[in-house]
């Protein structure tokens, strides 16, 4: 036992240089031999680890603006910060930038919502269930926005986001899908639309901004949610609440660790 190795712990305290070495050394191990992708919080206190399964060149335009960058999809998540944990799996990370101007995003959610969007859309339970808390909810925005008039709409949100999977439905069936057809269509439609604009546009835009200087954390989110829409397969699918990001100092401090 005196020759074995000593555990690293992980997270790590990322204000403890020696700390932060050996940690380093652990996820650079890591990434050489299972094509790792790490997220770690600057205060050592949340981490991300996922398995890249692509990692591709991609390319994005906006306004006359251009911008190449490392795309990463990982899948099998050894961890995905403290929102997994917490919910026991139902939550985590979607994705995040990594160090060097690419763009880490986690499989898994975009596979779910796409199949989730089906069932609001065609299966009977599930559609009147939606439509009822749509109409609860819509009741309670006029509330809010009484209280609020920056407020984000739950039952404005369910709206559009009805009509969007109904849109999508209707069109397929007028080109005369139907069947499994028309399911994998649907689904495909609808996580294309999903990762242009959450995804490939969002993330593309920030990246263009900081090209530009553009560094305060709310007018980059305020600009990204912005292109979200306006290069949006589906607006409709675009329009959500505008996250609350953290303040400049409690950012993640995210690791890009090259897959071989």
């Amino acid at each position: 036992m005196g020759d074995a190795t000593v555990p690293v712990p992980i997270p790590f305290d990322m204000a403890d240089p020696e700390a932060v070495a050996k940690g380093m050394s652990v996820l650079h191990e890591f990434t050489r031999r299972f094509g790792m992708i790490a997220r770690v919080e600057e205060n050592g206190a949340d981490i991300s680890l996922g398995h890249a399964i692509i990692q591709e060149t991609r390319e994005i335009e906006q306004y006359g603006k251009r911008v190449r960058f490392t795309y990463y999809l990982l899948d099998s998540m050894v961890a995905n910060g403290w929102p997994m944990w917490a919910t026991d799996g139902r939550s985590g990370y979607g994705g995040w930038p990594t160090e060097g101007g690419g763009y880490a995003q986690v499989r898994q959610p975009f596979v779910d919502a796409p199949l989730a969007a089906w069932n609001k859309a065609t299966d009977p339970e599930s559609r009147r269930k939606f439509e009822r808390e749509t109409v609860r909810d819509s009741e309670k925005d006029w509330t809010a926005a009484e209280k609020d008039p920056y407020a984000y709409l739950p039952g404005l949100a369910s709206r559009l986001e009805l009509a969007a999977y109904s849109g999508v439905l209707e069109k397929l069936k007028r080109a005369g899908l139907q069947g499994d057809k028309l399911r994998k269509e649907f689904i495909s439609t609808v996580e294309k639309a999903l990762l242009e604009s959450h995804v490939y546009a969002h993330e593309g835009r920030h990246l263009i901004d900081m090209q530009l200087g553009v560094s305060y954390n709310a007018e980059l989110e305020y600009r990204a949610k912005c292109a979200e829409v306006a290069f949006a397969p589906i607006p409709q699918l675009a329009f959500g609440p505008f996250s609350a990001t953290k303040s400049a100092k409690r950012l993640p401090m995210v690791w890009r660790i090259s897959v071989s």
